[in-house]
C-alpha cells in the first residue's frame, strides 16, 4: 500500500516538471538564443521613443538667419573724413585771420570745433554650412556718420565776405549695401561657436562732402550724388547657442570702403564696429 503512495507521488511530480518544462520546448531556436544572450531589445524599442536627436551648434548642412545691430568702437578714418578735416581746418584760419569775419547774425565770426561720430551699424545675414568647419553667406547692411561742424553760407555780406554759420549737426555719410562672405568655424557641434569672417560687398552712400579745400564760391551745396563704391573687412564673433534653434551673437568687425562720387574721383573711408544679435536655425539635416 506505501509502495502504491509513493509510486502515485512520483508521477504527480514528474508530470508537473514535465509541464514547467513544455513552454521551452515550445520556443523556436531563435528565440531560445534571444534569451539566452539577455536581448531585450524588443522591450527597450517599445518604451523609448524614436527619433533623431537634435544638434546644437554649427556643422554641415545647417543654415541660418543672424540679424545684429552696434555702436562703432572708434572715430571713422580715411581720406574721406581727412578731406573733410582739412576744409574744416582751411576755414578756420580764414576766420581767424579775419577773412571771414561775420556770422549769420552780424556779429563777429567764431570758430568751433568739428567733430566726427559713427552711429553704427544694423546687418541681417543668411549663412549656410557647406562643411563642419565652413560656411557661406550675405546680407544687407546700413550705417551712418555724423557731423557737427561749420559751413559758409551761400552769400555775402554788405563788403562781398562769406558769412558763417553757427554749428550744425548733420549726417555727412549714409550707406547701405550687399556684402558676402565666407566664414570658418573651428568648434563646431558645440554650445560656443566661435567663428572668423572675411567680407566683401558693394555700398552705396549719400551725404555731403566738399569737392576742393577751398570753398568754391560758386557751388552752394555740398550733396554727394552718384556715391557708391566696394567694401570689405573681417569679423571675428561668438554664437552662444541658448538650444539647438536659437544663439546669441557678439561680434567685433572692422569695414573698409573705397568710394567715388561726382565730387571726388577715389576716398577711403574704415570704421569698426562691435554689435550683438542672435542668430536663429531655418534648416538642419
Amino acid at each position: 500500500m506505501g509502495m502504491v503512495r509513493y509510486t502515485a507521488l512520483g508521477i504527480i511530480v514528474f508530470s508537473a516538471a514535465i509541464g514547467l518544462a513544455t513552454p521551452a520546448f515550445s520556443q523556436s531556436p531563435a528565440e531560445i538564443e534571444k534569451q539566452q544572450s539577455g536581448d531585450n531589445s524588443d522591450s527597450y524599442h517599445s518604451v523609448l521613443p524614436s527619433g533623431a536627436t537634435s544638434i546644437t551648434g554649427f556643422y554641415d548642412g545647417r543654415m541660418s538667419f543672424s540679424i545684429m545691430l552696434g555702436p562703432a568702437l572708434s572715430a571713422p578714418s580715411g581720406s574721406f573724413i581727412n578731406a573733410e578735416k582739412q576744409y574744416d581746418d582751411y576755414l578756420r584760419a580764414r576766420v581767424y585771420t579775419g577773412e571771414i569775419s561775420s556770422d549769420i547774425f552780424g556779429f563777429p565770426a567764431r570758430y568751433y570745433n568739428a567733430n566726427y561720430q559713427s552711429r553704427g551699424i544694423v546687418l541681417a545675414e543668411l549663412e549656410s554650412a557647406f562643411s563642419e568647419r565652413f560656411g557661406a553667406g550675405g546680407g544687407l547692411f546700413a550705417s551712418a556718420i555724423d557731423a557737427r561742424r561749420q559751413e559758409l553760407l551761400p552769400w555775402t555780406d554788405s563788403n562781398g565776405n562769406r558769412i558763417l554759420d553757427y554749428p550744425d549737426r548733420k549726417t555727412v555719410y549714409s550707406e547701405g549695401g550687399l556684402m558676402g562672405f565666407v566664414s570658418f568655424h573651428p568648434n563646431p557641434r558645440s554650445i560656443v561657436d566661435p567663428y572668423f569672417k572675411l567680407r566683401a560687398g558693394i555700398t552705396f552712400a549719400s551725404g555731403f562732402a566738399h569737392q576742393y579745400v577751398l570753398q568754391d564760391p560758386y557751388v552752394y551745396e555740398n550733396k554727394l550724388s552718384n556715391a557708391r563704391g566696394l567694401i570689405y573687412g573681417g569679423s571675428f564673433g561668438l554664437n552662444f547657442y541658448l538650444g539647438s534653434e536659437l544663439a546669441i551673437n557678439l561680434e567685433l568687425t572692422s569695414l573698409g570702403r573705397t568710394l567715388n562720387s561726382d565730387q571726388f574721383s577715389s576716398r577711403n573711408l574704415t570704421t569698426n564696429y562691435a554689435t550683438i544679435g542672435l542668430t536663429m536655425s531655418l534648416y538642419a539635416p
